[in-house]
């Protein structure tokens, strides 16, 4: 957010920019979920669409586990090599340097990240999994199930059967297709979806952010009927913040919030206007106003008509319901 418009609302810092986690059914669900991924040394993958807030929820949560953190940093994840693993898991538990014979390297690993797992848990992350080569996965298989170390806790007679290491996988829903279709992978990888904020939560998570005085709830409640997702929510609070600005108002109108001309017609029913009413103030007829209404081709004359006319019927019934309130007030 620019400086004037934090400025208008008093506010000190961008709330976007600085928030804290909300803490919502999915945050509450994926702590429970990665508690239980480090201490059984298992497999998980977590999916979501782009805005659902994994990687802000992930970076808060992870914080608050005590493990060797291993990630990969290489961008170009459809190239990555098994090579690359060895060397995230490596790097990420020490400073050895890694040995390049691949049998040598892979006795090298099950020496360091055993005596590694002995001291805390390791953890390796791999986010925007789903653009991952199929034979990646297979040796991150390969390397879990051949690695051992050490005596089982609970019989010593026998090798640990524990894996050395967890995995955790970040991507779209599309890598959770790709794991339902393997059957080497489907019996390993367990799957946990942002699904998003519910309906309560999209108006608690506004007041979280520090907005509840700019925010009022009809209008909270109206951005949970267009938007789930935490960016997405950010993207229309930000928008309605700066329309509120320009008309120099503290507090947002429902208005303020619409991104694209759907967001007009569902205003608009929501006041009760309907077609019938556009095509007695515009002299449109009824099969142009439906299909403006309804977002199909009647040119872009009919439809800035359109537009025109239900813009200037919400100001005025937004006007209205501002003479009321300071009448009451």
């Amino acid at each position: 957010m620019d400086h004037e418009t934090l400025e208008h609302f008093g506010l000190e810092r961008d709330p976007f920019v600085w928030a804290e986690l909300f803490e919502s059914g999915d945050v509450k669900a994926l702590r429970r979920q990665l508690r239980a991924l480090v201490a059984d040394r298992g497999w998980l993958s977590v999916i979501g669409t782009p805005g659902s807030g994994k990687t802000f929820a992930l970076e808060h949560l992870l914080a608050e586990l005590d493990v060797h953190y291993c990630e990969l940093l290489c961008a170009e994840r459809s190239r990555m090599s098994a090579g690359l693993i060895d060397e995230a898991l490596m790097y990420g538990v020490g400073d050895e340097p890694i040995r390049r014979s691949r049998e040598a390297r892979r006795r090298q690993m099950r020496r360091v990240l055993g005596e590694a797992s002995r001291q805390k848990p390791v953890l390796l992350k791999i986010d925007e999994s789903t653009h991952v080569r199929p034979n990646v996965w297979s040796e991150v298989k390969l390397i879990r199930d051949t690695l051992r170390y050490g005596t089982d806790p609970k019989n010593h007679r026998r090798q640990d059967p524990r894996p050395l290491f967890s995995v955790l996988m970040v991507g779209w829903p599309s890598l959770a297709d790709r794991i339902r279709r393997s059957s080497e992978l489907r019996p390993r990888i367990q799957l946990f979806e942002m699904k998003g904020l519910t309906r309560a939560e999209v108006s608690d998570y506004v007041v979280h952010l520090g907005l509840a005085s700019a925010v009022p709830k009809r209008v909270r409640d109206a951005i949970a009927d267009r938007a789930r997702r935490p960016l997405l929510v950010n993207e229309r609070v930000q928008v309605g913040l700066t329309n509120a600005w320009l008309r120099g108002a503290s507090t947002l109108r429902v208005e303020d919030i619409a991104l694209n001309d759907a967001d007009v017609f569902l205003l608009a029913q929501q006041h009760g206007i309907s077609q019938a009413d556009v095509v007695k103030a515009t002299g449109l007829s009824k099969g142009t106003v439906s299909q403006v209404w309804n977002g199909k081709e009647a040119g872009e004359t009919s439809k800035n008509k359109v537009l025109s006319h239900l813009t200037e019927k919400l100001a005025d019934l937004r006007a209205q319901e501002d003479d009321r309130q300071e009448a009451v007030a």
